[in-house]
């Protein structure tokens, strides 16, 4: 069994996370795994499905889910955690390891980052309780609203 240490970091709001220990078994699959090319790790996973070969890309591909989460989360109010963006984000990579095609020639993170963020963003969809619409309505009022009190002082 393998300890990882996660590395520290800021998420851009003054705040350090914990200090987290992962702890992870070291299966001989995934030794074999790290020993072979990405290439012949995706036509494997394409032919067998293998659910150990799913989880080892989850586990390799997460960080791609942190960097994203972190990068929309320093958009949001604070009542927002990160940790909900992260777990919305993990349903979108698992959803892009299932629909990706090696055959068609584009890395795997230019393929999934998109839908990474779009799960993040549906997730945050559902959690507003007010529609697009009345949002976008809003804006357009406060904008107009700014420029009416530039014009006139």
């Amino acid at each position: 069994m393998a300890t990882l240490r996660s590395p520290r970091h800021t998420s851009g709001r003054g705040y350090r996370s914990d200090d987290r220990r992962i702890t992870r078994s070291v299966s001989p699959l995934s030794i074999e795994l790290d020993k072979m090319d990405p290439k012949d790790i995706w036509s494997r996973y394409q032919k067998t499905k293998e659910e150990p070969i799913r989880n080892y890309m989850l586990e390799k591909y997460l960080p791609l889910v942190r960097y994203n989460a972190e990068r929309i989360c320093k958009r949001l109010p604070d009542e927002v955690e990160i940790d909900d963006l992260i777990q919305a984000g993990s349903f979108g990579l698992r959803e892009a390891i299932n629909g990706f095609k090696p055959e068609l020639g584009i890395k795997f993170e230019t393929y999934c980052a998109p839908r990474i963020k779009g799960a993040i963003l549906d997730e945050l969809r559902a959690m507003d309780w007010v529609p697009r619409l009345v949002r976008s309505r809003t804006s357009k009022m406060e904008w107009a609203r700014q420029q009416i009190e530039m014009a006139t002082g």
